[in-house]
């Protein structure tokens, strides 16, 4: 399942690379923010503790993913709770949903891993859909 979308980059050179994953970890997909587990030095799916983040862009192979690291890149997904304006260039973290899924935690600001945009387009009020975010703190690729 695809939770997040990068909408817009700036035309520059992504940082991407291929990140080793165990090859018995299958949640981590496509669309999904990942971490590296500092036991292992693999990547993982990211939780709400995850200090530094990537994004999933595909799932090369049973061991491998390839990731986007760009701090400049534009992500879009769904938050925990409506977006109002005063979200706007926060920082804020990734929450894990009763189902298991990623999403934008804009009620908190402990780990800081993505920033919501201060643009008028970041989300629409009332909203949870759509949320604009960037990675505030992106894996060193």
């Amino acid at each position: 399942m695809i939770n997040f979308n990068v909408v817009r980059q700036n035309g520059h050179s992504a940082s991407t690379a291929i990140l080793e994953k165990d090859a018995l970890t299958t949640d981590i997909v496509q669309g999904q923010f990942c971490a590296i587990d500092a036991a292992t030095g693999l990547a993982i799916k990211a939780v709400a503790a995850s200090t530094q983040i990537a994004l999933v862009m595909s799932v090369v192979d049973d061991t491998h993913v390839m990731v986007l690291a760009d701090p400049t890149a534009v992500i879009e997904g769904t938050a925990d709770a409506a977006f109002a304006k005063t979200m706007r260039n926060t920082e804020v973290d990734i929450a894990i949903d009763g189902g298991g899924n990623q999403t934008i935690d804009v009620g908190a600001s402990t780990t800081d891993v993505l920033k919501v945009l201060a643009t008028e387009d970041a989300g629409t009020v009332g909203s949870v859909e759509k949320v604009k975010v960037i990675v505030n703190k992106p894996l060193s690729l």
